[in-house]
């Protein structure tokens, strides 16, 4: 079955070389590998793709030295427990950086002795939009068209406090910062919506509100 494969961010805070970083002291926990940069660049339809110039690399700051004189760069990852390859694209548009996943299509199933359905996928998203400093972040099917976009956060931010966020459907995920919702009106939403709440719920100890139906329905 074809899995979403797609994952938005807002504006990121850090540079892409701080956010490789931060990546390389979580890749033993998350069981990730890098493997090579490549360039993107803007195609003859004015759409960003990738460039080519691939370039192997063995460690994070080698992918850092190779990509510094970069405008816009492809970090190509092996999440090893799946045997599959998944990419962080980095772009910059009006003078800020911008950011986005590529997933294999598998990964939102994925389950192993050491992984719950969906459980992989749940750390690697929580623990990239940690590593970026951005506010919110959203996986799923409705966002699979959108690669090279940044996510739209006030559509976010309705989509929360009107219920619709909710209703997605299977294999979405969504986090969203404390510092854009609060705890107290993050609870009133939530009884609110409680009947409509076939998703599962935390609050990171980083301060982000996860809302998701990763490994399918609760």
């Amino acid at each position: 079955m074809a899995t979403p494969t797609v994952a938005l961010f807002s504006r990121i805070t850090r540079e892409p070389s701080e956010i490789l970083a931060r990546l390389e002291g979580e890749s033993n926990r998350l069981n990730i590998r890098i493997v090579q940069v490549g360039k993107l660049g803007v195609n003859l339809e004015g759409e960003m793709s990738f460039q080519g110039g691939e370039t192997c690399c063995n460690s994070m700051k080698e992918a850092m030295e190779i990509t510094a004189s970069w405008a816009d760069f492809a970090v190509e990852f092996l999440g090893i427990p799946l045997k599959k390859e998944f990419y962080i694209y980095f772009w910059k548009n009006c003078g800020s950086w911008l950011m986005s996943m590529e997933l294999p299509s598998p990964c939102a199933l994925f389950y192993s002795e050491e992984y719950e359905e969906g459980e992989w996928l749940r750390e690697l998203l929580v623990t990239v939009i940690t590593a970026s400093g951005a506010t919110t972040s959203a996986f799923g099917r409705h966002y699979d068209d959108e690669l090279f976009k940044e996510l739209d956060v006030t559509k976010i931010l309705i989509d929360l406090r009107d219920g619709t966020l909710f209703g997605l459907g299977d294999l979405s995920f969504h986090i969203i910062s404390e510092a854009l919702v609060g705890t107290k009106e993050m609870l009133d939403i939530l009884a609110r919506f409680e009947k409509d709440m076939n998703f599962r719920y935390h609050l990171t100890f980083t301060g982000y509100h996860v809302f998701d139906t990763l490994g399918g329905p609760v």
